[in-house]
């Protein structure tokens, strides 16, 4: 018995099973007509559209069952059919196709020089000079203005009937290196969670939405409690505020860097976009592509 080429591009891994049952539909298929040489492999053909044996198979995940298999092959060839025969229907009688073709071709368009530009991007250095963003700080620092506190500490969440409680909340209060090494060590075995945040600035609110407690006024809370504890559901949560500003604020460089890397970022990103497009106006018009018949050139370049 002799079977079509279409019996070579099945994926193995789709399950002897699975395999057997596409089989015959493509059997089935393979007994009409080519369409044209070398085609063996199309199901289908509606127009200059053409489906194949292939993509079908290839939309369908492993794992299905035999018979949802099938039923996906199926499903998959009918949804294929329904959307080329209403596109063919409302090709044909849609009284604004022109509009809709131009707003296919605009938006083909932004697809590709978006495209263009992420490649573009991606073959240059977007690394930031740290001098740079020192200096844009040093220039710009009355900008960044807290929006919320910020706070470095500690912040521990344990049972509440741990071995070591006590201890637990004396380590965390006192912050010494020495307790901090301690608390280290036992958060291996009994802690819940134990988050070290000394050495860095972080969001108030990302600790406080942590701790089942009504803060009220953060910037009040964190300017007047160094330390503090408060039990629910058993746990016990302690919190060490080893340094605060509050909202309002200027920003620490440390804590405004990453927000000036972005800003001069994007910034470095328009610049090259201009340069990019002076460089298109340029050439187009060099090649004769671009025309200006009755425009301010410099409008383009400038």
């Amino acid at each position: 018995m002799t079977f079509c080429r279409g019996y070579s591009m099945i994926r193995m891994n789709k399950g002897y099973i699975i395999y057997f049952i596409i089989l015959i539909v493509i059997l089935s298929a393979c007994k009409k007509t080519e369409i044209n040489k070398g085609a063996d492999d199309i199901l289908l053909q509606i127009g200059d559209s053409v489906l194949t044996q292939q993509a079908v198979v290839e939309q369908i995940p492993n794992g299905l069952s035999v018979n949802d298999s099938v039923d996906l092959f199926d499903a998959i060839v009918k949804d294929w059919v329904n959307t080329l025969l209403l596109q063919k229907v409302a090709e044909e009688n849609l009284p604004n196709l022109e509009k809709i073709n131009q707003m296919v071709d605009d938006y083909r368009s932004k697809l590709i020089i978006l495209e263009y530009r992420k490649l573009m991007v991606a073959g240059k250095d977007s690394q930031i000079p740290e001098d740079s963003i020192r200096q844009y700080y040093d220039l710009h620092k009355k900008e960044f203005k807290l929006k919320k506190p910020i706070v470095k500490g500690l912040f521990v969440k344990v049972p509440h009937d741990a071995a070591e409680l006590k201890n637990v909340k004396r380590w965390v209060f006192s912050a010494t290196p020495e307790d901090i090494e301690k608390l280290e060590k036992y958060w291996m075995t009994e802690l819940i969670q134990y988050d070290y945040f000394m050495d860095k600035w972080i969001d108030w609110p990302v600790v406080k939405d942590q701790i089942p407690y009504n803060f009220k006024d953060d910037n009040s809370f964190v300017a007047n409690n160094k330390n503090f504890e408060t039990a629910y559901d058993e746990s016990v949560y302690f919190v060490h505020i080893a340094e605060t500003m509050k909202s309002g604020e200027i920003m620490p460089f440390e804590y405004a860097s990453n927000h000036i890397r972005e800003i001069l970022i994007e910034r470095d990103r328009k610049r090259y976009d201009e340069e990019l497009y002076k460089s298109f106006y340029q050439k187009a018009i060099k090649d004769n592509n671009l025309k200006i018949v009755s425009y301010d050139s410099k409008k383009l370049i400038d």
